[in-house]
């Protein structure tokens, strides 16, 4: 029988403590520069893996960062293949507005669950810029991350 792993999404706005949201920016508008770059490099036919290497040696944010972003936007390009056919166009070759740099627990940060239930993180930003928190969202997806925490099972956390 073949395994399946849920994932659930859940939102949360940082309560700033040491950095500055104007990381966040910049770390969004860098990703949204390593996306465009990697679709016009798509676009021309570069060989995908050499974008890979130009786009995330190029890049302002970590490696791994960089490597997330460039993944997601090959992402698209590969739907793009798989399904144009069924008359699917190009993804957009050009994003004007900020770029989420997605990140999983373990990918960029990592979470620290307080002795007071409060939650706090650490994250890069762009290379060299770092920015602390606590998080702040509805006690809903607080008791779903504290139950992620406790649960033993898990163990994604660790």
């Amino acid at each position: 029988m073949q395994s399946s792993k849920l994932t659930q999404t859940m939102l949360f706005g940082p309560d700033i403590y040491t950095g500055s949201d104007d990381n966040l920016l910049t770390g969004c508008l860098e990703a949204r520069r390593i996306r465009n770059e990697t679709n016009r490099l798509g676009r021309v036919g570069w060989d995908w893996s050499k974008i890979k290497s130009s786009v995330v040696d190029n890049a302002n944010h970590v490696k791994n960062t960089s490597q997330l972003i460039v993944d997601r936007a090959l992402g698209e390009i590969e739907t793009y293949h798989d399904n144009k056919d069924d008359g699917w166009g190009w993804s957009y070759s050009y994003i004007d507005q900020s770029y989420p740099v997605v990140m999983n627990h373990g990918e960029g940060y990592h979470l620290f669950l307080e002795d007071d239930g409060t939650v706090r993180f650490r994250i890069t930003a762009t290379r060299g810029r770092h920015l602390k928190a606590k998080l702040r969202g509805s006690l809903d997806y607080f008791d779903r991350l504290r139950t992620a925490f406790n649960d033993e099972v898990a163990g994604w956390y660790r």
